[in-house]
């Protein structure tokens, strides 16, 4: 019930065996995010170790690429290691995985190429840390006020001003790297992941922004299901705070349609518009239904549809 209730446990996922999201055996949707770092607008001087932890949907990390900046007179040769992480705040000390060394150029800024060649388990998260190299910026993002968020979802930056804690920045951060192969998180199989946070995994879906809006998200069935009550739960990042009045979270859907597969034909059940809701209720006259599509048509602000979680009921 927490759960069903928009809340989040660490750890603990959605098991009801009443919900019939969890039973659909095809998601499937009209175009999907991949892993990319925004540009930069500022930098952070490697005074300390600073990681970037990351989702990676295939099994293997070819190479890692940082945006790094010297205003050292010599070349500096930098190391980078490869871990695992259990969670999206986890950098807990654990064994490497792969490590690179690579040279960076004295007085430039330029991506430098780190080859990892890193076999990996499929859609976990992991960081790449480097050591302390003061004179070398590694070029980062902070997002602006208002503004839809450009940060990955799944992914935090940390330093480590110690020996052993590491110390994550919060707050709309991200260092500036980019993943070869191309990692692809943001899979419509997410909605039915359990959660409706980044917890172990990314859990949500997110639309090509590349790709303009409508964009839709569809669970299919292998035999007609009975259903009244559908609930949606979109993003407004929960650990994002902001003071501008009438604020309304600009990655939050605006505008979507749910519609329902009848007897071979899409019929609605419901139009929503002008919302800024991250939780939705939608109950409706019972329909028997092989599939459920929610269309995306605006969000708030944001150029991707986002949705965290779809469930499905018939209740009594």
């Amino acid at each position: 019930m927490i759960l069903r209730q928009d809340g989040h446990i660490p750890g603990v996922v959605n098991e009801d065996p009443l919900d019939l999201a969890r039973q659909a055996g095809r998601l499937t949707a009209s175009s999907q995010a991949k892993l990319e770092f925004p540009d930069p607008d500022r930098e952070r001087e490697l005074t300390f170790p600073h990681a970037q932890l990351f989702p990676i949907s295939g099994d293997h990390i070819e190479a890692v690429q940082l945006l790094l900046r010297s205003n050292l007179r010599e070349d500096a040769e930098i190391r980078l290691g490869l871990r695992a992480a259990e969670s999206v705040w986890d950098f807990r000390s654990n064994p490497d995985l792969a490590e690179a060394r690579a040279r960076v150029p004295a007085g430039r800024e330029e991506w430098v190429r780190f080859a990892l060649n890193a076999r990996v388990e499929p859609s976990r998260l992991y960081y790449v840390y480097t050591g302390a190299h003061p004179g070398v910026f590694w070029k980062a993002y902070s997002h602006a006020p208002t503004e839809p968020s450009r940060i990955p979802v799944g992914s935090t930056p940390a330093d480590l001003p110690g020996e052993r804690r590491w110390r994550p920045i919060n707050q709309g951060n991200a260092l500036c790297l980019q993943v070869f192969p191309e990692s692809q998180p943001y899979s419509p199989r997410n909605v039915i992941a359990g959660t409706n946070r980044p917890d172990t995994w990314t859990n949500i879906w997110v639309s090509d922004p590349a790709a303009p809006l409508p964009a839709w998200i569809e669970l299919g069935w292998d035999s007609p299901q009975s259903f009244n009550l559908v609930q949606l739960t979109f993003d407004t990042n929960p650990l994002r705070r902001e003071t501008a009045p009438l604020f309304r979270y600009p990655d939050c859907v605006k505008d979507y349609t749910l519609e329902a597969r009848i007897g071979g034909s899409w019929q609605s059940l419901a139009e929503v518009r002008d919302n800024y809701s991250r939780r939705r209720l939608h109950r409706i006259d019972k329909v028997r239904s092989d599939a459920l599509r929610i269309r995306v048509e605006a969000t708030n602000g944001a150029p991707s549809a986002r949705i965290y979680e779809v469930r499905v009921y018939e209740e009594v």
